[in-house]
């Protein structure tokens, strides 16, 4: 009978907690209102302004929440300190302040530019396998944010670097895939891998997924007549083209040539002729070294091509690629 009073006693008090926290964190708070634009990912809210509370539900990247109250003093939770902020939809509890930024909902594009920007860099940072600024969870996520958000604005600048950052979100996701089919086969790989269909296709000489060269050039030529097109043009000539050329120096240059000669044909004046030239410098240098031991691949190798796409472009660098260039010609 002690043992069966005692478990009544501890089942009074917790129902007794359960039902006081909540209303002693409300009592903790002060009115406040506006809305908010989650900046993180898989964010948890809570039923009380504290990290031990029960989690009530979660909200993706780029979710704007309607604010009712927020806590009297700030919190810290890992290494932002912050208020807490109740929220009333999508889903009514308590939200970190951490991981959210203010949200204008008379001008959505600059938070949303805002957000993007801050996971991926500026809309011309060129992103590699090699350095991966998110998990594939994430990033998964800011794909979707960034399709979300692209639709909503109607400014073509913003649908523009928002519909960039999409992609680039991608082929982040593809990079973080696994090359073995047993890890593949599982979550959270396998879903986002069957609904992305022909999005992606796997490189075995790579060995990675990649998003398709083609979809950053169509959507180049979508934002052609828009100054975001020169980046997403140059995001195009740096994106990986898969398949190996086997040594043939034809093959290299025909790549060369779809890629940053593809931009400097439609950009001569662009933004980023430097760096493009820098990279025809590459492949005209590996031409150079194998001009003469691969005397059967010269006719193959478009040199008048090349004298084509350098021919608008002004400056030092694309006078010496020209020079280079005419020293392959007689030889």
């Amino acid at each position: 009978m002690k043992i069966t009073l005692q478990k009544m006693l501890l089942a009074v008090a917790v129902l007794w907690l359960s039902m006081v926290l909540p209303v002693a964190a409300t009592e903790a708070s002060v009115a406040a209102s506006g809305q908010k634009i989650v900046v993180g990912t898989g964010v948890r809210v809570r039923n009380a302004p504290s990290v031990s509370a029960k989690e009530v539900g979660k909200l993706t990247l780029g979710s704007v929440v309607d604010v009712s109250q927020r806590s009297k003093e700030k919190a810290k939770v890992g290494s932002n300190t912050a208020y807490w902020y109740q929220i009333s939809s999508p889903v009514s509890g308590w939200v970190f302040g951490g991981f959210t930024q203010d949200f204008d909902a008379a001008h959505p594009d600059a938070a949303w530019l805002e957000l993007t920007r801050a996971k991926l860099g500026k809309e011309d940072k060129v992103l590699t396998g090699d350095a991966l600024p998110l998990g594939f969870s994430d990033v998964v996520e800011l794909a979707a944010f960034a399709k979300t958000a692209a639709a909503k604005s109607t400014d073509p600048e913003t649908q523009g670097e928002l519909a960039l950052a999409r992609l680039r979100a991608m082929q982040i996701a593809a990079y973080a895939l696994p090359m073995e089919q047993e890890k593949r086969a599982a979550e959270p790989y396998a879903s986002w891998l069957k609904a992305q269909g022909d999005q992606v296709f796997a490189d075995e000489v790579s060995g990675s997924y990649l998003v398709p060269a083609d979809s950053f050039w169509k959507l180049a030529d979508k934002y052609k007549n828009a100054a975001i097109g020169d980046a997403i043009a140059f995001h195009a000539a740096n994106a990986a083209l898969g398949g190996e050329c086997e040594g043939f120096m034809s093959c290299y240059s025909a790549a060369s040539q779809s890629s940053e000669g593809e931009y400097l044909k439609r950009f001569p004046k662009g933004k980023y002729v430097e760096p493009a030239l820098a990279m025809v410098k590459t492949t005209l240098d590996a031409l150079q070294a194998d001009w003469d031991s691969q005397r059967d691949e010269r006719a193959e190798t478009n040199l008048a091509g090349w004298e084509a796409i350098l021919k608008p472009v002004e400056g030092k660098t694309a006078e010496q690629l020209r020079k280079q260039l005419n020293r392959l010609k007689v030889k």
